[in-house]
């Protein structure tokens, strides 16, 4: 009786998709179920040379790396994540994970068996109150089954950023990053998870010290991928 009161309630004053405005029925999470299929999905993710691992390459020692979906400016996917990262939808941040894992990883879930979220700079912690790696790490456990575990902090450094090149930006943010627990990683097959890769400078930057504290696997999920650097 209770589902039939919210569904006829639905259909009189309906949830509106934070995309296109349009109405969403309660079955459909977050957004309608038209935005989600519209999504562009990141489709070369399969085998050892898709554009996540190509990003990569070079930089960090690891097994497999996969994007759910192609990050551009002012897209769908941009407006998601914003969501997500400022106007503090939690709900939508566990479904994307839920979504990543659903069509991405489920299937190369025997690769890992702890997911380690990247940390977030903590002042933006501060002042958000939550992680949205974190956020998304936990939709993906929800549907794989693995262990979450925040084993990184990020220690940023007390030094403005204006007067360096790219490369060197890269390097000082690949160095902020810190193992905090050594047991919950060493020997264990690991998910490094994330919202978006742009440089690779975060990512790099917290799979260093997971490799370095005796990860024996290091996987590479990230919600989206820029199409430009």
């Amino acid at each position: 009786m209770l589902r039939l009161a919210k569904d006829f309630l639905a259909l009189i004053f309906p949830s509106r998709c934070p995309l296109c405005a349009g109405a969403r029925l309660n079955a459909e999470p977050c957004i309608c179920s038209k935005c989600m299929v519209a999504l562009p999905r990141e489709l070369n993710y399969q085998g050892l040379h898709n554009h996540t691992c190509q990003r990569l390459y070079g930089l960090l020692k690891f097994q497999r790396a996969f994007s759910y979906l192609q990050f551009s400016k002012q897209s769908s996917v941009q407006r998601l994540l914003h969501l997500v990262k400022y106007r503090g939808q939690h709900q939508l941040g566990r479904q994307l994970g839920k979504w990543f894992a659903a069509e991405v990883l489920r299937p190369h879930s025997d690769l890992y068996e702890v997911i380690v979220p990247v940390p977030l700079h903590p002042q933006r912690q501060k002042l958000r109150g939550y992680n949205q790696s974190r956020l998304i790490a936990d939709g993906i456990a929800s549907i794989t089954g693995h262990q979450v575990v925040d084993a990184l902090i990020r220690a940023p450094k007390q030094t403005t950023q204006t007067s360096l090149d790219r490369w060197q930006r890269f390097q000082n943010t690949v160095s902020e990053f810190r193992l905090v627990e050594h047991q919950a990683v060493v020997n264990k097959r690991i998910l490094l998870v994330d919202d978006v890769i742009t440089t690779g400078a975060t990512i790099v930057g917290s799979g260093l010290p997971l490799v370095a504290g005796g990860a024996s696997n290091l996987v590479i999920g990230a919600v989206a991928l820029t199409q430009e650097r």
